[in-house]
């Protein structure tokens, strides 16, 4: 079931592929970029004292699809390599530190304002879906596994807002993701009563 989930996540953004040409009649044009990305990871849940920014990257591939009326949606997919620290409870060090791999999938849709000729801004809001593969962790309490596979859920879904600044064929982007998933198992010994993956992606795509 893993795997199936991992490939249709992979699959999904490039599931209009009929869309893959312009559209002289409509005005719709479809340009594909690559877009690394610097993420700012803040878990916890949303009233939680016990968070702690942590940081990651990733790297992806976007399909941008456009019309003249400036709308557009972009769907993508991502590797992300992200760290974590989560507290265990009141003790002064009593911090587990956590490594995690994802594959995610994600659609925004935004609308570019021209300030000029040269430079754009567009307000985004899309949803991302991620599942993580790998988890590795470190200063785990006595009685877990290294691995904490069996106390992190392997699927979230997020929902976010943001905006992107637009050159040419190059874009700088900030995306803030909201968790809607508390992510913890029964026995996952964070102190937080919830445990939401929230982040901040600030990303860099070219377009081709």
């Amino acid at each position: 079931m893993r795997y199936i989930l991992f490939y249709i996540l992979l699959l999904l953004p490039f599931a209009g592929k009929a869309w893959e040409s312009d559209d002289v009649q409509t005005g719709r044009m479809v340009r594909w970029g690559v877009k690394p990305s610097f993420n700012i990871n803040i878990h916890g849940g949303w009233t939680s004292k016990d968070v702690t920014i942590s940081y990651g990257g990733g790297i992806g591939g976007v399909c941008n699809i456009s019309w003249l009326s400036n709308w557009y949606f972009e769907p993508g997919v991502s590797f992300d390599v992200d760290g974590m620290k989560l507290k265990t409870g009141d003790e002064v060090g009593s911090e587990m530190s956590l490594t995690r791999c994802s594959v995610s999938t994600s659609l925004i849709g935004g609308y570019l304002f021209e300030i000029d000729d040269l430079l754009n801004i567009a307000p985004l809001a899309g949803i991302e879906l991620s599942y993580f593969f790998s988890n590795h962790a470190s200063n785990v309490p006595d009685g877990l596994a290294d691995d904490m596979d069996d106390v992190w859920k392997p699927v979230n879904l997020s929902c976010g807002v943001g905006f992107d600044i637009v050159r040419d064929n190059i874009s700088i982007g900030v995306m803030g993701y909201f968790g809607l998933i508390d992510m913890k198992k029964r026995n996952c010994p964070v102190s937080s009563s919830e445990l939401f993956a929230n982040r901040v992606k600030v990303s860099v795509k070219y377009y081709f």
